[in-house]
């Protein structure tokens, strides 16, 4: 007997779950035979498991509740271990059969069972506490789920070292995260547990770990690596568990989910039709829904609405039966349903279905009134609760637009407010700034169409609170990553935390920065190792858990510091009021898809325009820069011009005494330099043309650029104490081996030098060999003004391999491109600087992020701490370049701001006769203290 229980569980090991039952099935006789009544209930059990591996769900349920029935009839001094075990079987049965509150009632006795045999850290609790987190996270209910894995992890330390339960329980983690939309988190969790099962050697777990690396690529937007991981779980999986099962299903449904992203539509409806097709052969209704919503996504792509509804209502009605009417599966149903009447713009029936989605994430609320939304308060599923709102802002919004019915953009601007606020409860929740970044792009949207909303609202009733909320959205999707950085680093440095703690900190930063650059050194190989990579992911994941703990015990240690760094609230169109000078205007910029939004602050008045993207106007926005950089005279002038029309004159004209501007741009304006605009048309003969008659903008005003109001006004309340007040270090490699010398760079720094060292203030340069990694990371923390001088290298294809290049000299061993600042190494510099100048090239230019701002080589520095910033746009001039910043520094030594010395630097340059090219590439950044 123990022989035949020994092969089958062998069998079951290897993945044969057949061939275990039919060494077991019609064996019973020998158990009974020889009366062991606790070997008769393994001999159950053991056939109930190899079922529950064959999805044959029903019938495992059977042969376990035979089992229990035996213990309960003849065990009399039970085995707790193995009772326990027996009540999470029966638990995990229930819920594949959709009986979900059953299932939770199994798994808490299981539980407390051991908890009361064996206390709460037993190594034995921690499949149970696992079970449990897989069950709270089925219920939509994540808080709890993450506990309870997150206790599993904690009784675990020792116990599963190595072992493929500490990789289930990553992998479970990571599903939650994937499930909050926290994809990059995700990721990180799914690449841990890969590596851990791939040492085990087990292949179904190896299989479903590619699946889940597969649904978090394709919601990063990476379908075709998305796709190769779902082929590798799909050939792993159809070699143990033939065609029929449920997880070949959701394989063939997730890859044609990826087909879809791929605009491959043919391929995609086969996959489709194939999960179907097996998903009714083995009647499980979880594949049948997920397959007939799979399919209705592919008819919503073709348009084809009547079949792409009747298939969500499929999946909604099987949906309801086994996951009832208030879970988040629910609610994605009655989404995709709503969206389809939305498109055919069969607006009353898309809000009742958007009502429909609200009222099964939110019950208790009035589902027939659709000028109700649920209470604004913490909702575990929130991305699926912000799909439902956003959909019934567009629609309300919609049907304004065709009725002119204002009851309906009122519905639309409440639900747009409801929607930003549950944007922000996603966005700290989440901790990846990928996943936040990508959050920001989701946000967009919703965002863009509030402010419209806004608008017509403010244009209706004059009530100037509409312009207040316009800003509050506009300033909702503007570098709010980039100020969650700048809030932590200011933390760090009004904080009493001790130096030894935050030096462990920054250490396993630096750590989690090199296996970064390891990484994507790798990736970007024309070979690259799949498994160098995969490995070098799950060493850095060991880091970040250790540097999150520690986090977590210092924001229980430090709670001031944990407040402060929490405190990113937008500020309020008043705060600003009180802090702009009489002669100073801020104006933000939102840019939609039709229209840009001006928001004009001042003082004394506030107003809000809205600026109509007409081709002539969009082209002007692309093609400006080009101009300036290609020295196409005539095109500089008409675009600089129209620009300065649209974009400035309308709202400059209101106030005529202004001298200063604070510009908060956004997307494609964030590549034009306000300062080359042209006030008053070209009227010279472009042959003969003399750049210094031009009227610049710049002649009238000083400007200064921020990435977001709230920036700016967290630069001008934050006073930094700074250890050395008056010192300049000047950096300038000057010689480079595979790129030409910066002959000025050293000119340049030293003529600085001179102008700090005349007024007896501290200096110190690293010029040649000394401006080299090491010594540039080991210096710059300590200066109130940094001055880099080299070049930058732009790579928008591999933007991690972007950075500063330094010396040769001097580079860590065994690191590649060691010469090279890293855009990643200048988030860890941990700055106390007021100016930091990046004489390079580029250095503020990049790959624009939807809702954050651009993405180039200043960002890190911004984030580091360092309070004013000046950047380039483009490629500049070594000799040109040297005498900007030459007079920038002697007129901020003369007691002028940073923004009056930067216009009577270039008007320097103007009066010169010099092209814009020549000047116009250098910005400030920054509050202007």
């Amino acid at each position: 007997m123990q022989q035949l229980l020994h092969t089958a569980n062998t069998l079951l090991k290897k993945g044969k779950y057949q061939a275990a039952i039919d060494v077991l099935i019609g064996e019973e006789h020998l158990f009974e035979k020889e009366a062991n009544t606790e070997e008769l209930q393994q001999y159950y059990i053991s056939i109930a498991e190899n079922y529950y591996y064959l999805a044959q769900y029903q019938t495992a349920l059977d042969y376990y509740a035979t089992a229990e029935k035996l213990h309960q009839a003849k065990i009399t001094s039970p085995n707790i271990t193995a009772l326990a075990e027996l009540y999470n079987n029966i638990g995990a049965c229930l819920g594949e059969l959709g009986a979900y509150r059953d299932r939770m009632k199994y798994y808490h006795q299981a539980l407390d069972l051991l908890i009361n045999a064996l206390g709460e850290t037993h190594p034995d609790l921690i499949l149970y506490y696992n079970n449990l987190g897989y069950a709270y996270h089925e219920k939509g209910d994540y808080g709890k789920s993450l506990f309870y894995y997150e206790k599993a992890l904690e009784i675990g330390k020792v116990a599963l070292e190595g072992k493929e339960f500490k990789a289930l329980i990553y992998n479970n983690i990571g599903n939650v995260y994937s499930t909050k939309g926290d994809f990059d988190n995700a990721l990180a969790h799914h690449q841990k547990a890969l590596v851990l099962w791939e040492k085990e050697n087990v292949q179904d777990k190896v299989a479903l770990a590619y699946n889940n690396l597969g649904y978090d690529c394709r919601h990063k937007g990476d379908a075709e690596i998305a796709f190769n991981h779902y082929e590798k779980a799909l050939k792993i999986w159809q070699a143990l568990l033939g065609e029929q099962h449920p997880k070949i299903i959701t394989t063939y449904i997730n890859m044609s989910n990826c087909l879809g992203y791929m605009q491959q539509y043919e391929t995609q409806f086969a996959y489709n039709q194939k999960a179907l097709k097996l998903s009714l052969q083995i009647n499980n209704e979880q594949a049948i829904s997920r397959a007939y919503y799979s399919l209705g996504t592919y008819y919503l792509s073709q348009k084809n609405y009547q079949a792409a509804i009747s298939n969500y209502q499929a999946a909604l009605t099987v949906c309801i039966s086994i996951k009832g009417a208030y879970h988040p599966d629910t609610t994605n149903r009655y989404n995709f349903i709503a969206k389809c009447y939305a498109e055919q713009k069969q607006w009353q029936a898309a809000l009742q279905y958007y009502q429909k989605s609200l009222y099964s994430i939110a019950p208790n609320f009035d589902i027939a009134d659709i000028s109700q939304n649920p209470p604004l308060q913490a909702y575990p599923s929130a991305l699926r609760l912000l799909a439902a709102l956003a959909g019934k802002a567009d629609t309300a919004f919609a049907i304004f637009t065709a009725t002119q019915n204002k009851s309906y953009l009122k519905i639309a601007h409440a639900t747009y407010v409801f929607a930003a606020h549950i944007i922000n409860q996603i966005r700290q929740t989440y901790k990846a700034e990928g996943s936040k970044l990508n959050l920001a792009k989701k946000g967009y949207a919703i965002y863009e169409q509030a402010i419209t909303v806004c608008w017509h609202l403010y244009q209706t009733t004059k009530a100037e609170g509409y312009i207040h909320d316009a800003f509050y959205f506009s300033e909702q999707n503007k570098a709010l990553v980039l100020l969650a950085g700048v809030k932590e680093a200011e933390a760090r440095n009004k904080v009493n935390i001790p130096s030894q703690t935050l030096a462990q900190l920054q250490e396993l930063r630096l750590e989690l920065n090199f296996f970064d650059k390891q990484i994507q050194q790798e990736k970007y190989k024309n070979n690259p190792n799949e498994q160098r990579v995969l490995q070098l992911q799950s060493e850095r994941f060991d880091v970040q858990q250790t540097h999150e703990k520690l986090l977590q015990s210092i924001h229980q240690n430090y709670p001031e510091y944990y407040q402060l760094k929490l405190n990113t609230k937008e500020v309020q169109i008043s705060q600003l009021q009180q802090q702009l000078a009489a002669n100073t205007v801020l104006l933000n910029y939102f840019t939609s898809n039709h229209h840009y939004y001006v928001l004009f602050i001042h003082p004394q008045k506030i107003a809000m325009h809205q600026i109509a993207k007409s081709e002539t106007l969009v082209q002007a926005v692309q093609h400006l820069l080009p101009a300036i950089q290609q020295l196409r005279v005539k095109q500089y002038c008409t675009y600089a011009h129209q620009l300065y029309q649209a974009l400035i004159a309308p709202f400059i004209a209101v106030l005529p005494a202004i001298k200063k501007l604070v510009l908060i741009l956004d997307q494609a304006l964030l590549k034009i330099p306000f300062e080359a605009l042209l006030c008053s048309p070209n009227t010279q003969k472009i042959t003969k043309i003399q750049f210094s008659q031009l009227d610049y903008l710049l002649l009238h005003f000083q400007t200064i650029y921020q990435y977001s109001a709230t920036l700016y006004f967290n630069g001008l309340n934050n006073k930094t104490k700074h250890k050395s007040p008056d010192a300049l270090l000047g950096i300038a490699p000057v010689h480079y081996q595979k790129l030409p010398d910066l002959v000025y760079s050293q000119q340049q720094v030293e003529n600085v030098q001179n102008l700090f060292e005349e007024k007896q203030l501290h200096t110190k340069l690293l010029l040649n060999q000394q401006a080299n990694v090491v010594n540039v990371l080991a210096n710059i923390h300590q200066y109130k003004y940094v001055l880099v001088a080299a070049h930058g290298i732009l790579d928008t294809n591999k933007l991690a391999l972007s950075g500063i290049v330094l010396s040769e000299k001097g580079q860590r061993a065994n690191e590649e491109n060691g010469s090279k600042l890293y855009m990643s190494d200048t988030y860890n510099l941990n700055l106390s600087a007021n100016l930091v100048v990046l004489s390079c090239c580029d250095s503020g230019i990049g790959p624009l992020s939807t809702g954050e701002g651009m993405m180039a080589i200043n960002r890190g520095f911004m984030y580091s701490g360092a309070k004013n910033m000046v950047f380039t746009l483009y490629k500049v001039f070594d000799k040109e370049a040297a005498t900007l910043v030459e007079n920038l520094f002697r007129k901020i030594l003369a007691g002028q701001s940073y923004a009056e010395a930067m216009q009577a630097s270039k008007k320097i340059m103007v009066q010169q006769n010099c092209f814009p090219k020549m000047w116009a590439a250098f910005l400030l950044l920054g509050c202007d203290e």
